[in-house]
């Protein structure tokens, strides 16, 4: 059992990072965000065509409900001393984007399983993976 529900959970990182972004408002730093969710829903895959079913549209809405808060997003855009923003949790290559001044980059390396249908990876190892897909920026 998880010691509290996902939404006292979203509130309380709501929380937790508003009081840092103010921080770094007041010390007028400029931010680089790291989350693990997704935090603009401009990041989620488009609904593939090849989804025809209710059932098969319920789910992905289902999914693509689970990856990441909205109201995260929206913390976000009130600050513009966030400069970047690096998230996972959805897999595969998306382009990076701009929201309010941030730039957002999606930072997952995949899943690799040699059954899986879609292999995620574009190099041989989990080492040449990660640095293939990591990123450096100046702040």
């Amino acid at each position: 059992k998880q010691p509290m529900s996902d939404n006292e959970r979203e509130q309380l990182v709501l929380q937790q990072s508003k009081q840092q972004f103010d921080l770094a408002k007041h010390s007028k730093k400029k931010v680089l965000f790291v989350t693990h969710f997704v935090p603009n829903s401009k990041a989620l895959w488009s609904k593939p065509a090849t989804l025809k079913s209710d059932k098969e549209i319920r789910i992905f809405k289902m999914v693509n409900a689970l990856l990441g808060s909205q109201h995260l997003g929206k913390l976000i855009q009130d600050y513009p001393e966030i400069k970047y923003v690096f998230y996972g949790h959805v897999h595969g290559w998306h382009e990076p984007f701009q929201i309010a001044g941030a730039t957002y980059l999606n930072q997952s390396v995949g899943v690799r399983k040699k059954k899986r249908k879609y292999h995620e990876w574009q190099k041989d190892t989990f080492m040449d993976q990660w640095k293939y897909r990591m990123n450096i920026i100046n702040i």
